[in-house]
């Protein structure tokens, strides 16, 4: 779907991201990223304007577009 490939382009583009998976279905994305490199704050924001809410697992911060 276009909306997977959105998200997946936009979580790709984030430093020190190293593969992406999103599933439609479940609603979820899977990374793999360097943090040396990147930060889960960059995946967030990589997110933004894309999807309504992104949750890190394991973290309690949301972010509502």
């Amino acid at each position: 779907a276009s909306c997977v490939e959105h998200v997946r382009a936009a979580l790709a583009v984030v430093p020190g991201v190293e593969a992406v998976g999103v599933d439609l279905a479940t609603g979820r994305a899977t990374v793999r990223y360097d943090p040396t490199v990147g930060s889960l704050a960059a995946l967030r924001d990589g997110l933004d304007g894309f999807v309504e809410r992104a949750r890190v697992k394991g973290g309690d911060d949301v972010r509502t577009a």
